[in-house]
């Protein structure tokens, strides 16, 4: 499990040409094995079930190359966002837009998948699908959207991963699920004889495990701005006056990043006088990190009252 504890590094810094090559292979790479799921989908019915079963796989090659262009142009938009804020070391934005980032993943996948398994008869049509090619299509591609929500989940997990400068645990998952995809491929089809709908399983399911490491990899990065919290998925909305005009001085945030990620809210709040906050949030963070230890949430309490919270 040390992949998913891997630390990151900081694109911030060192040689520009070296930081560009070193964030463009690994989303070169990850691209093609996203696009590696309908490819060896469409080469396994045409070798182990036929003709037929060829074609309406083949069909949904543009569908599903459109929802994945969809989605990693949604997830290069919370890239944007949070690696503003990280490179400033604005913590508790990093917080909020990874929270908002995943919590709307989960929205617009359940979108996708209720209104692309609606859709599907009408847009394969719409394309020209042949009759005899028209219900094994119309399978695949229901099935596929059935997997739209970890589909989601995953490209904006790793956009947050990247956006922090994480560049190689995207593709490792991506690698392990196109490798999951392939196994069960040629599982479902060869062995259990499931056809076309075995190959649209086989993807669901590697997406879903491409998801569910991406997670667990958000949720293993302790004491970081980024650490997910499922508990603390909402929309954050940026008012004006729900934020403090004074910052902290960064040598204080830079001080706090790492060692106790959230007091510096709390701080703020201090300073704003806003006592109903701080008392919340103080809370949440003492709740937050008693599950490191009793030691290492006295020390949190300990820290807060020498800092007058």
């Amino acid at each position: 499990m040390g992949l998913l504890r891997q630390p990151t590094s900081d694109i911030t810094k060192g040689v520009i040409w070296k930081q560009l090559l070193a964030f463009f292979f690994p989303l070169w790479f990850g691209t093609f094995f996203q696009q590696l799921y309908n490819t060896v989908d469409t080469l396994v019915v045409g070798r182990f079930v036929g003709k037929v079963a060829l074609a309406a796989v083949g069909s949904t090659s543009v569908i599903v190359n459109l929802t994945v262009g969809i989605f990693t142009g949604l997830a290069a938009g919370a890239v944007v966002a949070i690696a503003q804020h990280f490179g400033a070391r604005r913590w508790d934005e990093v917080h909020e837009c990874v929270h908002t980032a995943m919590l709307l993943s989960i929205l617009i996948g359940a979108f996708f998948m209720v209104t692309g398994f609606v859709l599907t008869p009408w847009a394969l049509r719409a394309m020209g699908t042949t009759e005899e090619a028209l219900p094994g299509a119309i399978l695949y591609l229901r099935v596929y959207f059935l997997g739209m929500v970890p589909n989601v989940i995953y490209n904006m997990g790793t956009g947050v991963l990247r956006a922090i400068g994480d560049f190689r645990r995207p593709l490792y998952f991506l690698m392990a699920a196109s490798l999951c995809n392939i196994v069960l491929d040629l599982l479902l089809v060869v062995v259990f004889h499931m056809g076309v709908a075995g190959v649209a399983i086989a993807t669901i399911c590697s997406q879903l495990l491409s998801a569910v490491l991406v997670v667990i990899s958000l949720m293993r990065s302790e004491m970081t701005p980024y650490q997910l919290f499922p508990k603390r998925l909402r929309i954050y909305a940026q008012h004006p006056d729900d934020r403090c005009a004074h910052r902290p001085p960064v040598g204080d945030v830079q001080r706090l990043q790492y060692r106790h990620p959230g007091l510096h809210q709390l701080l703020w709040h201090r300073r704003c006088g806003r006592l109903d906050r701080l008392r919340q949030d103080g809370y949440h963070f003492l709740d937050d990190h008693y599950r490191y230890g009793p030691v290492h949430h006295h020390l949190c309490r300990a820290e807060l009252r020498r800092r007058g919270v």
